[in-house]
């Protein structure tokens, strides 16, 4: 009696679960190179599309604030605003220069920038940190620009760190007075340096 010692070697076939995004090819969609470099240089237009609207709405901003903040009806296609990109630039700048951060939203299309240059692999840079770096200097630069900047330029329609470091100043001015307020900002700054 011989015993069949046989090991029986079952193949076991992986099979690979699909997705929702691979069966409708938005992964290869979205991890395509081609893909990557065109929604770099649409986010790079967009950029420079933000930057020249930003600029122009500082020079152009005690024309443009009364149709802002009056519309009527029609003033959006008749060209009747300053900025060189149009009543979307004018609003545009408005909401993130007046109504945001004042100066430091120019820190805005610079990160937009280095998303870009990062979609289309022309330059490697990491988003998160700098994603948190940009961000922590626009709230510290719009604070900032509020409470020292803004006096001087006492002539522009806006404040220079626009409504969010208006409000952040006259809050922490109430809360801890101006030397408290100037030795924050201080403290900040040297933490994040």
């Amino acid at each position: 009696m011989a015993k069949n010692n046989k090991k029986t070697t079952k193949k076991k076939v992986a099979e690979k679960k699909e997705t929702f995004s691979s069966v409708m090819g938005f992964s290869g969609f979205f991890h395509n190179e081609k893909t990557n470099f065109t929604g770099g240089v649409i986010l790079l237009a967009l950029a420079t599309y933000l930057l020249i609207a930003f600029v122009s709405y500082v020079n152009t901003a005690h024309i443009d604030q009364s149709l802002i903040d009056q519309p009527m009806t029609g003033d959006t296609v008749s060209g009747q605003f300053s900025n060189c990109c149009g009543a979307i630039g004018a609003y545009i700048s408005s909401f993130f220069i007046s109504d945001c951060f004042g100066y430091p939203a120019f820190l805005i299309p610079l990160f937009c920038i280095f998303a870009a240059l990062k979609m289309m692999g022309a330059y490697q840079v990491n988003l998160l940190k700098w994603f948190f770096g940009i961000a922590l200097a626009i709230i510290w630069s719009s604070v900032a620009c509020a409470k020292f900047v803004a006096p001087i330029l006492s002539y522009q329609v806006f404040n220079a760190g626009g409504k969010h470091g208006e409000y952040i100043c006259e809050y922490l001015e109430n809360v801890v007075g101006t030397p408290g307020l100037t030795a924050i900002l201080a403290v900040t700054a040297i933490i994040f340096l």
